[in-house]
């Protein structure tokens, strides 16, 4: 018999709840409950979806959720709960299957009442409409990420759902430190990374995410607000702790090492200053993508000369390279290069092949293949053989390209500069 799905589940846990009276029920007690009542096999209990987990456990943490943020079912401890006042009367009044939909619509609206009196009271003593603090962000942003069953959630879509959820305007969304950046968009940047360095969710790509197993029993076993201090002690426990903690695969490629909201001031202006410097090579790499392929040359003209190298020598032609430069000052060592422009699919083995070949062809043994796109796993594989022989081949990805634009101040100008002073403590002596 196939799993029963989310939506399957919502009207037997009720039930189940209702039958039970004042009494609470386990988390297991249900499942083997939900087992008999579908007939499930021990091949039933044990299929899995794409993250691992056991589906029947997933659609059930799922399904009591939803139950549990509709207000008609509560949890007085982790892993057990009882039905509401509400959760009876739901049944009363409303016959036949209980849907996701119908209960989010019901969790939205306790959810915008509570906000609104929070908000009401907040602006009756002469504040604006806060934004949500990184304490009250984690759980809900952790069950959306849930709820999309192992599918990979964008950022963008994580943002959306908080703002909704938060009733936030586009104007407190829109709200800036005084460096500048957005007060919404650092919390739950800060959030996301807190999430992910706890290994409570996984990022396969930049702005990418999806929660693991452990993210999963993480909800099953904890109950209220997920906090900075509690993600610190997971991710303390996965690694050991150090200076700006483990980088964000996001921002490893930006050159970001993000740290705690709790860490010291100084600590915090270079996490701020490093989520411009992403938000900056992220509107560069989008702007690299769309220049035509002249301009693009011409900007890998202009960077290879602002990092020392010789005069960009363009060659053209269909021969696989671009241009050359003098790796010194005499033009004794030439380095081959290949600008690619090219959209988000990853540069394939196929490509470097045959920008070796036509090294190899000009009698050449180093080359730089430049494109705006990554490179799949096998392309660097290739490139880091053939580099083991008498070749040199080295691979500079989007990411890559525009960190290294910034650096060496192609294509942006300075903003804002800010000079951080201390006590001379020579003066006082």
């Amino acid at each position: 018999m196939p799993v029963p799905t989310q939506d399957d589940l919502h009207r037997p846990i009720l039930e189940f709840a209702a039958q039970n009276g004042d009494g609470t029920l386990s988390f297991q007690g249900i499942m083997q409950s939900i087992r008999e009542l579908y007939a499930l096999t021990d091949e039933d209990m044990d299929e899995r979806t794409s993250s691992g987990t056991p589906r029947i456990q997933n659609n059930l943490s799922f399904a009591k959720s939803c139950l549990k943020k509709a207000g008609l079912i509560a949890s007085p401890k982790r892993a057990h709960f009882h039905i509401t006042p509400e959760g009876q009367q739901f049944l009363q009044v409303h016959d036949g299957r209980i849907t996701k939909h119908r209960l989010n619509q019901l969790a939205d609206t306790i959810s915008q009442e509570n906000r609104w009196r929070e908000n009401s009271a907040h602006t009756a003593k002469g504040g604006a409409m806060p934004v949500p603090a990184q304490n009250e962000l984690h759980r809900p942003v952790l069950e959306f990420v849930a709820e999309s069953g192992g599918n990979v959630v964008s950022l963008q879509d994580i943002g959306q759902f908080i703002k909704e959820l938060f009733a936030l305007s586009d104007e407190d969304a829109d709200e800036r430190v005084s460096s500048g950046f957005k007060r919404f968009d650092g919390r739950l940047r800060f959030a996301m990374s807190n999430l992910r360095r706890a290994g409570l969710v996984a990022s396969p790509k930049r702005a990418q995410f999806h929660i693991t197993p452990e993210g999963h029993q993480f909800l099953q076993d904890h109950n209220g607000l997920v906090t900075v201090t509690q993600l610190k002690k997971l991710a303390e426990a996965i690694s050991p702790p150090n200076i700006g903690g483990e980088i964000h695969a996001e921002q490893t490629k930006a050159g970001v090492s993000v740290a705690y909201a709790d860490a010291p001031h100084k600590e915090q202006i270079a996490v701020a200053y490093g989520m411009l410097q992403a938000q900056l090579a992220d509107d560069m790499l989008a702007r690299l993508k769309n220049i035509g392929e002249r301009e693009f040359n011409r900007l890998v003209a202009i960077l290879l000369s602002r990092m020392g190298y010789g005069e960009y020598q363009r060659i053209g032609g269909d021969g696989g390279i671009d241009g050359v430069v003098s790796q010194d000052a005499l033009g004794l060592e030439s380095v081959y290069v290949q600008a690619k422009r090219c959209g988000d699919a990853p540069v394939g083995q196929a490509a470097v092949r045959d920008f070796i070949g036509s090294l190899a062809r000009e009698g050449v043994n180093k080359g730089a293949l430049i494109a705006t796109s990554d490179f799949s796993a096998a392309a660097r594989q290739l490139a880091q053989n053939v580099s083991a022989g008498n070749q040199s081949i080295r691979l500079i990805d989007g990411r890559e390209l525009a960190r290294l634009m910034i650096e060496h101040g192609v294509g942006v100008v300075a903003e804002t500069t800010y000079e951080v002073k201390k006590l001379d403590e020579n003066f006082f002596s």
